[in-house]
């Protein structure tokens, strides 16, 4: 099963003229790590924002052709359930946290699923030990460090499981010790073969992670190689 399906897609955000991205023709297959690369205000968190559902759902937008994501329609399906394909990790952590202490955050979603209370314990568990916060189950959030907040962000998203993640600019407000957490865990998910779409600066650090490369530049994609190519 295709990861991404984009065809004919144009977004428009609403007060605008002219599309902010266009997309003739776009596939990520099931299980590979692409690195999306551009300047600031090319597109690239638009087209993140189209593949998780947050345009049209929570951006408006005038979005026309079609995003089809693990053979769901991104346009029709709900938000909480494009959450069980596809978890988000915001370049601002901050804007993502709900809770008082790491473990409701972590919590927090599956909860809000309805999960039964022993599957939620296990879930938090694993997602706690997979980032390496075990220790900080019982920590305030606003006691956190950069790096710490982010791991708390990224077990509450793997708490629901997802089968792709998309990490936006992971390394950008965190220290260098953050920063190698963040590529050990990279490291974690490739080794499970977790679909992946990583939008981050650090290019050369990210390219032994990623299968493809793909640079938007102006509202399109201007490349899309392998990285064997590269």
């Amino acid at each position: 099963m295709k990861f991404v399906e984009v065809k004919n897609l144009s977004i428009t955000y609403l007060g605008n003229i002219r599309p902010s991205l266009t997309v003739d023709h776009l596939e990520i297959e099931e299980g590979e790590a692409v690195l999306i690369v551009g300047r600031s205000g090319s597109g690239k968190s638009t087209l993140v924002n189209a593949i998780n559902g947050v345009i049209p759902h929570l951006i408006r937008a005038e979005e026309k052709g079609e995003v089809v994501v693990f053979g769901n329609d991104v346009k029709t399906t709900p938000i909480h359930k494009m959450s069980k394909y596809v978890g988000t990790l915001l370049q601002d952590p901050e804007s993502q946290v709900f809770n008082y202490k790491v473990i409701d955050e972590v919590a927090f979603g599956p909860e809000n699923l309805m999960y039964p209370p022993m599957e939620i314990k296990e879930r938090v568990y694993k997602s706690l030990k997979v980032t390496g916060i075990t220790h900080l189950a019982e920590r305030e959030i606003s006691k956190l460090s950069g790096g710490e907040l982010q791991r708390t962000v990224l077990a509450s998203i793997l708490a629901l499981d997802p089968k792709a993640l998309i990490l936006d600019e992971p390394t950008s407000n965190i220290d260098p010790e953050g920063t190698k957490q963040v590529f050990d865990l990279l490291r974690a998910f490739r080794e499970e073969r977790r679909s992946l779409i990583i939008v981050e600066h650090k290019v050369d650090r990210v390219l032994p992670y990623v299968d493809r490369v793909i640079l938007v530049n102006n509202g399109k994609i201007e490349l899309d190689i392998h990285k064997v190519e590269i």
